[in-house]
């Protein structure tokens, strides 16, 4: 059970990630739990560390994401095409 596990993510860890996916030539999928999740990714790919088209997949409905109704999902896309930008990223 996972029920007291954390998942340690700092900036400074993602950062170290992203350049090392990138120096390997490997495409990283960012899954958006919720809406912060999105604004993460906006911030590696405005620094250059995120090529396009960012692959995103939106994770909804699960304990601790955001919920899957319509809205919910309309809200997460008008997110990413805010800050990533509407034709720089793929949604899965």
């Amino acid at each position: 059970m996972l029920d007291d596990f954390v998942l340690k993510n700092t900036f400074t860890d993602l950062d170290i990630f992203m350049q090392t996916m990138r120096e390997n030539h490997t495409k990283p999928e960012h899954e958006a739990y919720d809406v912060s999740h999105i604004y993460n990714t906006g911030y590696f790919f405005r620094k250059g560390l995120i090529d396009t088209p960012v692959w995103i997949q939106f994770v909804t409905g699960a304990l601790g994401s955001i919920g899957a109704l319509p809205e919910d999902i309309l809200h997460m896309k008008h997110t990413a095409d805010r800050l990533i930008g509407p034709d720089n990223y793929q949604c899965q």
